[in-house]
């Protein structure tokens, strides 16, 4: 399969059928295509390749937790620059005002963006962002389709997906917890806030592949870069943590 990834395309050709549906779900948010494209992912039978912007090569089998950092590492070569940058997040918004909801995995963005739809909020994106600034503001420009949360399982209506949504405020959730106090810290020293996201935008890239023990691309330097204008515009950026309905209530005030 061919997907437009921003101005490029990436091919990807999979020989494991038990990979099937998992890069099918996380490719789920990009336009399939027909284009040709120099940029592949070839995952066969002792051996996967991976060219984007360089050649990488991979001996035996492809572990499946190698699945999700070969993916998004590609696609983050693709869509990084100056002005944009692919990050792990959720996005929730109302009137078109969005919050960017940053976290480890297992930290609650997924049952707080299902809280926050209970609420009267859209959804926008599940796991991955593509976000960009425009006109000195920061904006989400594609979100992630596809949603598990425990027992629920469900996919983001396309219309949602591609709005372009103004985010307002970015949050990390510290984690959720039942009636538990709610607790906002502000970051307000840019090279504290930079830190902060810096991990969010780029751990699909500094993972270790157990294939072979090997890094994929080394994005830093477009990342510092974009972080370094996110966090000149004029928005918050805080730690949260509590009971998942106080976080929400207190996002109401802003939208």
């Amino acid at each position: 399969m061919i997907y437009e990834v921003g101005n490029e395309c990436l091919e990807i050709e999979n020989e494991f059928a038990y990979l099937g549906t998992t890069i099918k779900k996380r490719m789920l948010h990009f336009k399939e295509t027909n284009k040709k494209t120099k940029n592949k992912i070839k995952l066969m039978k002792n051996k996967t390749i991976i060219n984007v912007g360089k050649k990488i090569e991979l001996k035996g089998d492809i572990n499946k937790t190698d699945i999700y950092p070969i993916l998004n590492s590609s696609i983050s070569k693709l869509l990084n620059n100056k002005s944009n940058v692919y990050i792990h997040s959720a996005v929730i918004s109302k009137n078109y005002k969005g919050i960017l909801i940053l976290g480890d995995f297992n930290s609650g963005k997924t049952k707080l963006s299902y809280k926050a739809f209970e609420n009267g909020f859209e959804i926008n994106s599940a796991d991955q962002t593509w976000i960009d600034i425009e006109d000195e503001k920061l904006y989400m420009k594609l979100g992630s389709k596809y949603l598990k949360y425990e027992d629920k399982e469900g996919f983001i209506d396309d219309k949602y997906l591609s709005k372009k949504i103004n985010i307002i405020k970015i949050i990390i959730l510290n984690g959720s917890c039942a009636n538990g106090e709610y607790v906002e810290n502000f970051i307000i020293k840019k090279e504290y806030k930079i830190k902060n996201l810096f991990r969010f935008c780029n751990w699909y890239s500094v993972i270790p592949l157990f294939t072979e023990f090997k890094y994929l691309y080394n994005n830093d330097r477009n990342i510092l870069d974009f972080l370094r204008m996110v966090c000149g515009l004029d928005m918050p950026i805080s730690k949260v943590r509590g009971d998942n309905s106080k976080i929400i209530n207190e996002i109401k005030k802003l939208v």
